[in-house]
């Protein structure tokens, strides 16, 4: 009953249009650990999201795909709880001294689940940051807003490994900076937990303790540590913010990117989008920024179809062959700004703008198709199934395929 209510808070808070499967495990966990949880999987370049190459956990990945990612069986975010601590398994917030408060702990394990999870360490005397994935460092979504108090990116500014990351880590100087997360402090940036020594599972992905101390403070869910008879069955603005950024609260942006085309009549390429927002925009936002040279961009407004939130814009078009760049964007109401394709992430490097491409110009590239052949039928089969994935820089006009069964045609 605890557990369940600690997720309907949860389901009052969030939106998407994938289900969100939590698996929970209650078995004894090493003493002074309360509970512990975890996505069940992580995914970075699925589409539409607004840093590529960056970690997104799986609930948050299928929230801003619209669609299930991993297999409908595997659980989403997976939390264990301490079978043998001392819980208070009321909903009315009274926890009785000696007692932890179940819902509360629920609360913020979820949390973590949902996103509010970090990849920094500090090993010896270097700092890293990132999930390996490809002979590279990923980073996870939570890691792109992390900045010192000098507004220094721990992504952006430093390298990973080194010892000038671990002194960031363990500085007692570090914030999320995120334009929801900031508006619930009155524009002041909350302070993560950063204490001296490294403290793995406490250090980042928490927020300060000192500074979210107050009584009465809901904030305090997400600090490390929470004690005896200590009840917050409520996220916080803080918290709630950071999540709404990470894109909890998103504005999709449906776009088929152009694709390569001989067309070089003069004739413009159309460029047509569909949002949806959680939160709402400004329609005067919606605009498209194209470039044939990449690096000079000129910006048009986006205009209504006549059809609910979908625009368009007509790029003008050449005689010549050529090479375009453009994105896609969009301000919701919060005056946060979207875009389509998103920021392309890489630690030690600036966050820079990604960019739809097409060519116009004869189609020099050949179509790839990816099959796997059947190797066998059983006797009883009276029919062959075949597959193929076929892709083509300017589009499919036709997929066929030739059989031949036992010596036939």
């Amino acid at each position: 009953i605890a557990f369940q209510y600690a997720v309907e808070i949860w389901e009052s808070e969030l939106k998407s249009t994938v289900p969100i499967r939590i698996r929970a495990d209650w078995r004894p966990l090493t003493s002074g650990v309360l509970g512990q949880a975890l996505w069940g999987s992580a995914h970075a370049n699925f589409g539409g999201e607004q840093h590529s190459n960056t970690f997104y956990p799986v609930a948050l990945a299928e929230k801003i795909a619209g669609h299930q990612i991993n297999d409908s069986t595997d659980p989403d975010i997976v939390a264990t709880f301490n079978s043998s601590a001392s819980w208070y398994f009321g909903t009315d917030g009274k926890t009785p001294t000696g007692k932890m408060d179940m819902v509360t702990i629920v609360l913020h394990e979820i949390a973590h689940g949902l996103g509010y999870t970090d990849t920094y360490d500090v090993q010896g005397t270097e700092g890293s940051v990132g999930l390996s994935s490809g002979g590279a460092n990923v980073p996870f979504i939570f890691d792109v807003f992390v900045e010192n108090n000098t507004k220094k990116n721990l992504i952006a500014d430093f390298q990973s490994p080194s010892q000038a990351l671990a002194s960031e880590l363990q500085g007692s100087n570090l914030f999320f900076d995120s334009p929801l997360s900031a508006k619930a402090l009155n524009g002041i940036r909350p302070e993560l937990y950063a204490p001296n020594t490294f403290d793995n599972g406490s250090s980042i992905s928490h927020l300060d303790e000192t500074t979210f101390s107050a009584a009465q403070d809901a904030n305090r869910l997400m600090t490390p540590h929470i004690a005896f008879a200590e009840s917050i069955h409520n996220p916080g603005t803080v918290l709630l913010g950071s999540l709404a950024d990470m894109g909890w609260v998103y504005t999709h942006i449906d776009h088929q990117p152009l694709v390569d085309t001989e067309q070089k009549n003069g004739q413009p390429y159309i460029v047509n989008v569909r949002l949806r927002s959680d939160n709402g925009y400004h329609p005067a936002s919606v605009k498209v920024h194209y470039s044939t040279d990449g690096m000079n961009f000129t910006v048009g407004n986006m205009t209504p179809t006549g059809l609910a939130d979908e625009y368009r814009f007509s790029i003008p078009g050449t005689t010549v062959e050529m090479n375009y760049a453009y994105f896609i964007s969009a301000t919701d109401i919060a005056d946060r700004v979207f875009t389509s394709p998103g920021k392309i992430q890489e630690v030690g490097k600036a966050t820079k703008q990604g960019f739809h491409f097409f060519r116009v110009g004869p189609d020099l590239e050949d179509p790839e198709i990816v099959h796997e052949p059947v190797p066998f039928l059983s006797e009883n089969s009276n029919e062959l199934d075949l597959t193929a994935e076929v892709v083509d820089n300017q589009g499919i006009q036709e997929v066929l395929v030739e059989y031949k069964l036992n010596d036939g045609t």
